[in-house]
């Protein structure tokens, strides 16, 4: 399953809304440094979609705010 994910680091708090099926913003409150956002990415998705955190792959996006995920 792939996915398009907007996230927003340095929030005051986390949350996943749906945009639609295929789209998701997330609210992290890690700092966009040395990947410590996209670490809180992945262990949100990981409660969200209740699956372990090594399924769960950043495909495109490491370095930006628009990111497809893909879960296995």
């Amino acid at each position: 399953m792939r996915f398009n994910v907007s996230i927003i680091p340095n929030s005051k708090i986390e949350k996943i809304e749906a945009l639609d099926e295929n789209s998701f913003r997330v609210k992290v409150r890690a700092k966009p440094i040395e990947g410590e956002a996209n670490r809180a990415l992945i262990r949100l998705l990981s409660d969200y979609f209740h699956a372990p955190k090594s399924s769960i792959r950043i495909i495109q996006g490491f370095n930006s705010k628009f990111k497809v995920i893909e879960i296995i």
